[in-house]
């Protein structure tokens, strides 16, 4: 009986040689790595480096963003006085055609007795009417240029100290490039609305010179009639 129990494996002294030789798994838990403090203080020195750096960009980028739009508003400034000055020539232009065409109409009436004394003088009147209004709309786009040029030197007077921090450079600059954009839009409108006023000016030009020609001919007619 003993002999078959050794043959078999099961007496004693008999274990099996695949359960001797299965290898031992170890069921404690890995070691977890330590964090030490000097890596820790290493981490937050990086990330603070990385603020930094990203603030400098900011701040650079935000003087960028100002001096091009300060570039931009010189350019629309420069462009409004050329529409002022195109706007001034048209307005005189457009008084010499008016005048010039009452003085021929006062003619062809005197020539061909068309017109009533009273009918003159309502046409004058009308006339005066019209001048007036031309002067307004001039005063109203001088008063304007007045007050954009007040909103610059508000937003220039808050200039920044050179020794300031990133932190308030950027404070201070990210308002300032608000107000500039602002007031380069308020430009751009301006320029927009002064040269639809410039075009309808020489428009009216080029309407009242036609009627001139016209009446000129008409009175060219009646002289000829009267010769």
């Amino acid at each position: 009986m003993q002999k078959e129990e050794v043959l078999k494996g099961t007496g004693p002294g008999g274990g099996s040689r695949r359960d001797s030789e299965a290898p031992q798994k170890d069921s404690s838990p890995e070691p977890e790595p330590e964090v030490s403090e000097s890596d820790s203080e290493e981490d937050e020195a990086t990330k603070e480096e990385r603020r930094k750096r990203r603030l400098m960009r900011e701040v650079k980028m935000l003087h960028t963003k100002l001096t091009r739009l300060k570039d931009k508003e010189k350019v629309a400034k420069k462009e409004r006085e050329g529409l002022k000055d195109a706007m001034k020539k048209a307005q005189v232009a457009l008084k010499d055609e008016k005048k010039k065409y009452r003085g021929l109409q006062k003619e062809v009436d005197k020539m061909a007795k068309l017109m009533k004394d009273v009918d003159v003088d309502e046409d004058e009147e009308k006339e005066e009417e019209e001048d007036a209004e031309e002067e307004e709309s001039e005063e109203e786009s001088e008063e304007e240029s007045e007050t954009e040029s007040e909103s610059e030197e508000d937003s220039e007077s808050e200039s920044e100290a050179e020794d300031a921090t990133d932190e308030k450079k950027k404070a201070n600059l990210e308002p300032r490039v608000k107000r500039h954009e602002g007031l380069l839009a308020a430009l751009k409108k301006g320029n927009y609305l002064h040269q639809a006023n410039v075009d309808r000016l020489k428009d009216e030009v080029i309407k009242q010179r036609e009627a001139s020609e016209i009446l000129q001919r008409d009175l060219d007619s009646v002289l000829s009639e009267l010769g």
